[in-house]
């Protein structure tokens, strides 16, 4: 294949549009075949969203962090949060609308973004 058909090739690659919205066929990585990559990439997807509608349903609410407290975590690490966390949860059954309920929203947030985002145990 020469350079110029294989340049052309890569920017066809890289200009192919993404499926619209709600109208996503079977060949998820979009290379133009259906395969084993795909069906990973499905369930992959789907597995973290059923773990995303986990943590919400545990909460109740999704959690959103008041911008004015961003950055509030960052010098911590895991380990240091989940400590905090579970000295927390030992402490009580704390009850929503209570300043501790609010802690704890607030660390498992911080938790699962360390975590990238998975679930809190």
């Amino acid at each position: 294949m020469s350079s110029t058909k294989l340049l052309r090739k890569y920017i066809d690659i890289i200009n192919e549009a993404l499926d619209p919205v709600g109208k996503e066929d079977a060949d998820v990585n979009n290379d133009g075949k259906v395969d084993s990559q795909d069906k990973y990439l499905k369930h992959r997807r789907d597995a973290i969203s059923k773990e995303v509608n986990q943590i919400d349903e545990k909460w109740g609410t999704k959690t959103e962090v008041n911008p004015r407290e961003k950055g509030k975590y960052e010098g911590k690490t895991k380990a240091e949060l989940l400590k905090s966390y579970n000295a927390l949860k030992a402490s009580g059954p704390h009850h929503k609308g209570s300043p501790e309920y609010g802690r704890m929203r607030e660390l498992a947030f911080a938790i699962r973004a360390k975590s990238n985002w998975g679930a809190v145990e």
